[in-house]
C-alpha cells in the first residue's frame, strides 16, 4: 500500500510540474505576438488631393487612376527580445499595395522606416476605399 501512495505521490507531482510549465509556456508564447491595426483611406478620383489626415491612419488622399501614392511608416521593437515585424492589407485594394520590405527582423530598441506603396490600376473605380494595414510582431 505505501508502493502505491508513493507512486500516486510521484505522478501527482509530475501532473502538476507539467501543468505549471504549459501555463508559464502558454503565457510566454500569448505575449511573444503583438498586432497593430492601421487604417488604410484614399479616394481614386481624376485629381491628386490630400485633405484631411488623421495621425493613426495610412492616408493617401486622392489618387487617379494608374498613379502611386507613397507614404512612410516607422517600426520599432520595444520588447526585450528579437522580433520579425510582417506587414498585410486587408481590404478590396490588398494587391494595389507594396513594401519595401517585409518580414523585418529587429533587435531590441532597433527602429526601421518602410516605405509603403499604393499603385491604382488604371482602370480603378472611382470611389473611397478603406481597409486595414496589419502590423504583427513576432
Amino acid at each position: 500500500m505505501r508502493k502505491f501512495t508513493h507512486k500516486l505521490a510521484s505522478a501527482f507531482i509530475i501532473i502538476l510540474v507539467f501543468i505549471i510549465v504549459l501555463y508559464f509556456l502558454q503565457f510566454k508564447l500569448q505575449g511573444a505576438e503583438q498586432q497593430h491595426v492601421l487604417p488604410i483611406q484614399f479616394t481614386v478620383d481624376n485629381y491628386i488631393g490630400l485633405g484631411e489626415t488623421q495621425e493613426e491612419d495610412l492616408f493617401f488622399g486622392t489618387v487617379p487612376p494608374g498613379a502611386k501614392g507613397k507614404r512612410t511608416i516607422f517600426l520599432e521593437n520595444k520588447a526585450q527580445e528579437p522580433r520579425v515585424v510582417h506587414l498585410a492589407v486587408e481590404g478590396a485594394f490588398a494587391s494595389w499595395m507594396e513594401f519595401s520590405e517585409n518580414d523585418i527582423s529587429l533587435k531590441p530598441g532597433e527602429e526601421r522606416t518602410v516605405q509603403v506603396t499604393l499603385q491604382v490600376p488604371s482602370d480603378a473605380e472611382k470611389r473611397e476605399y478603406q481597409g486595414m494595414l496589419l502590423i504583427q510582431y513576432r
